[in-house]
């Protein structure tokens, strides 16, 4: 099918159009937290597909319906073969809708300047692969559906269809969902994706879209019952598998990968920030200086550490070095400041089953105490001596 039929008579093409708007209100969503963050642009990215992917499915029903039933459709297919119609239906609605999602987010990585500390490119590149391949197998869908309904209605059904798919196994988070894309908007920091998870993915999509669009199409949209049948034990076979291949595998979309942080700045005290945080970089460093400052000026030098690393939900700095943890962005109260740069994140009773004992609370409330006292002018509750004791106990772990 050429280029001129196709934007002339098929809806496919132009769903690129609403994938592309889909893609943008999905990526400034949220305050837009993937700047810097390469993995986490592809998973914001991929909060995008069961709307866009119910777009394409939709458009694809439509088009495929109207192969079999429209007469100058008809004619196409009888010329050209009925299955290379379909096909060309399920391309033309499947590549421009992947290739505009797949810039949208090349560019938005490219505009964030975005990096990744744990995930490779060549991984990162086979996470977005997953995304182009549920285009096409949602594409498949769509062209089964379409073979089956009149074009009235085939588009509605398609696109209800393909959403409810997702939809309806979006409950299989512990183990392997063929139709699990991601979709994150916390960093992504010490975390990749697994190998195995990914190229069981591919297979069963690559699978499952070939198997829809291979199905024998008949006669097209037609009141009889032979075709129906067989596209419908196409479609029951195709269940059957996404059904069973969570029992076989138990694997882990996303594993760990600890890594240091490595962007260190040249002076005291140093500080250690993550390639991804380069937005909040300068706001990081400012913030410990501010308060390493107000800290020695006041002769409370023991609350001050030579060296300061950002901590991630996989990596722990320790001893001499002290941990900043900052979950939920900059800190932008001195409270808060205070709280990230007293807390021993290094030691194993804060991430234990059971909190740590009270003892622990009170003595980190009078470090913060002391420290907000300290940069407001206040005086202190804690002296310089025992402000020294409880952060010794601090970085050895005793924790009251």
């Amino acid at each position: 099918m050429n280029h001129r039929l196709a934007l002339s008579w098929l809806v496919g093409p132009w769903c690129a159009l609403g994938v592309l708007g889909f893609d943008i209100v999905t990526l400034l969503a949220r305050g837009a937290p993937w700047p810097g963050d390469a993995m986490l642009t592809i998973e914001t990215g991929a909060i995008a597909l069961p709307i866009i992917g119910a777009m394409v499915c939709g458009a694809s029903a439509v088009d495929t319906a109207r192969v079999g039933h429209h007469d100058e459709f008809a004619l196409l297919a009888v010329a050209r073969g009925r299955w290379r119609a379909y096909a060309g239906v399920v391309l033309w609605a499947w590549l421009p809708a992947a290739g505009i999602h797949c810039t949208t987010i090349l560019v938005a990585m490219a505009v964030g300047r975005s990096a990744s500390s744990s995930a490779t490119w060549w991984e990162l590149a086979f996470g977005l692969l997953v995304h182009v391949l549920a285009l096409g197998w949602f594409a498949a869908l769509g062209s089964v559906v379409g073979r089956l309904l009149a074009p009235m209605i085939a588009g509605l059904v398609g696109a209800v269809m393909g959403y409810l798919t997702v939809f309806a196994t979006s409950s299989v988070v512990d183990s392997f969902n063929p139709l699990s894309f991601g979709g994150a908007t916390v960093p992504r920091i010490g975390l990749t994706y697994s190998w195995k998870y990914l190229a069981l993915q591919v297979a069963v999509l690559l699978v499952a879209s070939l198997v829809f669009v291979l199905v024998s199409p008949g006669k097209g949209w037609s009141p009889e019952w032979r075709p129906a049948l067989r596209i419908g034990f196409a479609l029951l076979a195709v269940v059957a598998v996404f059904a069973q291949v969570p029992r076989v595998s138990g694997l882990p979309r996303v594993v760990e990968r600890p890594r240091a942080p490595t962007v260190c700045s040249d002076h005291v005290p140093r500080v250690c920030t993550f390639v991804e945080q380069r937005r909040d970089r300068e706001a990081i460093e400012n913030g410990i200086e501010r308060m390493a400052r107000v800290a020695t000026a006041k002769g409370y030098t023991a609350l001050v550490a030579r060296e300061y690393k950002v901590t991630s939900r996989t990596y722990q700095p320790s001893p001499p070095a002290r941990s900043v943890e900052i979950p939920d962005g900059v800190p932008t109260s001195t409270k808060d400041w205070a709280a990230a740069l007293t807390a021993p994140t290094h030691c194993p009773a804060l991430h234990a089953a059971q909190p740590p004992p009270d003892a622990y609370f009170a003595d980190q409330g009078r470090l913060i105490e002391t420290w907000t006292a300290l940069a407001e002018g206040r005086r202190p509750s804690m002296t310089p001596s025992a402000v020294q004791l409880v952060m010794s106990h601090f970085d050895s772990c005793r924790l009251g």
